[in-house]
């Protein structure tokens, strides 16, 4: 079955233009992971009893293990591009990190909130990339992080008002941010938003020159590229608006794909 019967990625949408421009040669297994990623979302976006979403995900987790005879229309699709056993574990990582924002597990520290960010985004853009040399496993992870750190900011009221603090208490609260009601002071809100994004930032800013002549690499570049677009947007209106405003139109999400700049 193809992936775009019934499963396609919606036109127009960042993960649209990040499959749009891939090579034709890497295309299928770019948008066969992207399609992955959207479905199992979709589990945490629409939790209404945890219970069930979890065994959802350990169905999941049997699926992977099912590889290559899988069940699932979209995991069919991803069989022929799974060839590794580094492969399933990071599927199983993407898999935990679900688990664990379905759980409202608040990080502990900076430190904790960017392992969660590496679990979560990291794996994704190491199965985009999907090579298994080891600096290059590195450097997708780097991205992937910068990319899942920058989601969870775009997200925090979100996650408030659903009752999950996805922020560390104890940071928020040495940066003058009340973690019992984060959305209270938006401005010191906002200044630790950028304490918590800079260290993640800046060295992915600083290799954009390399990282662009690796085409290995440019498929979470180019996430990575939409999610800078987005970050400056969020920086210019303070943090203060809905996730919901946070969006960038079509032709910025192809620009920014197409450029990964």
């Amino acid at each position: 079955m193809s992936v775009a019967e019934p499963y396609q990625l919606i036109p127009g949408t960042a993960e649209y233009y990040v499959a749009r421009c891939t090579p034709a040669h890497q295309r299928a297994a770019v948008t066969a992971w992207l399609l992955w990623f959207a479905q199992l979302d979709r589990l945490a976006d629409n939790v209404r009893d945890p219970g069930v979403v979890r065994l959802k995900l350990d169905w999941w987790r049997a699926e992977i293990d099912r590889l290559p005879d899988a069940q699932h229309p979209l995991t069919v699709s991803l069989a022929p591009h799974v060839q590794a056993d580094w492969q399933r574990a990071q599927m199983q990582r993407v898999v935990g990190a679900l688990e664990q924002r379905i759980l409202k597990r608040t990080p502990t520290d900076p430190d904790d909130l960017l392992v969660q960010c590496e679990q979560q985004g990291g794996s994704r853009a190491m199965l985009l990339a999907g090579n298994t040399e080891f600096v290059l496993q590195q450097r997708a992870a780097e991205l992937g992080r910068y990319h899942a750190l920058a989601e969870r900011l775009r997200y925090v009221q979100r996650d408030w008002q659903q009752h999950y603090l996805s922020l560390p208490s104890a940071f928020l609260r040495q940066q003058g941010v009340n973690p019992a009601d984060p959305l209270a002071d938006r401005t010191s809100l906002a200044a630790a938003l950028e304490v918590l994004l800079a260290p993640c930032e800046q060295p992915v800013v600083r290799a954009l020159p390399e990282l662009r002549r690796e085409p290995r690499l440019h498929p979470p570049l180019r996430q990575v590229a939409q999610t800078m677009h987005l970050v400056r947007r969020m920086r210019q209106q303070g943090y203060r608006c809905a996730a919901s405003s946070w969006q960038l139109t079509p032709w910025r999400n192809l620009w920014s794909a197409w450029r990964m700049r």
